[in-house]
């Protein structure tokens, strides 16, 4: 009754089915959600000891990070944060809105992100074009050309109309001819190795998969920066102890994995 009084609302109705809340209700279900992990914060107190502490962390992430990070990570925090568990969830358009109401920890980007939040660079992966072994594209220099005249693999991840790899190229004033869409990188990378077609990926995600699939890979016929995977997070865990040595960690593990891929 008091929180009716406080709010004006009835917050819970009776319905066919039991109760629900009202849509008052519902926002302040969403607040609490945010909320509730910086109170708990505060209740640990101004420190973090990962031998001791329990805690979970909530990372987003396109595939190949979370294919390239989630092994190492846990295998480190299984060492020296035993109570520590680490939930890695897909990239969805809702990555930067749940990062703001606090139901995302950390996520893994590697394209622009709204100023709002933190960044950190992690590791710069180098774009390469990869065709299959037995692709003639891959017999010799790939010229541009050749490239125009390919057929591609595009990957394109949420409802994007354009990515940044659409982005990069298309400022080269190419227009590809897009013979397959997925959205994932390895599975483009796979796509490639018994098809005539041609990607256009990072460099890690060839290595990830080169084992199994015989594909090679080559600079591309045009300039290329290499992209830039940054670790984002909301400003209000700059000083959280917790968070921090997340961070920290991330960095470490991916500055000591020698692994290829990882550092591409």
């Amino acid at each position: 009754q008091r929180l009716r009084h406080t709010f004006k609302d009835e917050l819970l109705i009776r319905s066919a089915h039991g109760y629900e809340l009202t849509a008052r209700g519902r926002t302040l279900l969403e607040e609490l959600r945010s909320t509730l992990p910086g109170l708990e914060r505060l209740l640990r107190g101004a420190s973090f000891d990962p031998a001791t502490a329990e805690a979970q962390f909530r990372l987003r992430c396109p595939d190949m990070a979370t294919l390239r990070l989630a092994p190492p990570l846990a295998a480190y925090a299984a060492r020296t944060a035993p109570g520590v568990s680490l939930v890695f969830e897909a990239w969805t358009g809702e990555t930067f809105a749940d990062l703001a109401r606090g139901k995302a920890d950390l996520a893994i980007w590697g394209s622009t992100a709204p100023a709002i939040f933190r960044q950190q660079p992690l590791v710069p992966d180098q774009i390469v074009c990869v065709v299959g072994a037995d692709n003639p594209l891959s017999k010799g220099r790939l010229t541009r050309k050749a490239y125009a005249e390919a057929r591609h693999v595009r990957v394109v991840a949420l409802d994007e109309e354009e990515t940044v790899f659409d982005r990069r190229i298309e400022a080269h004033g190419i227009r590809r001819q897009i013979g397959l869409s997925v959205p994932y990188f390895g599975a483009a990378v796979l796509a490639v190795a018994t098809t005539d077609l041609i990607a256009t990926v990072p460099l890690s995600a060839v290595r990830m998969y080169q084992d199994i699939a015989k594909v090679v890979a080559m600079p591309p016929p045009f300039a290329a920066e290499p992209l830039q995977v940054v670790m984002l997070w909301h400003p209000r865990l700059d000083v959280d102890p917790a968070h921090l040595w997340l961070r920290q960690t991330i960095t470490h593990v991916v500055s000591q994995d020698g692994r290829p891929g990882l550092r591409a």
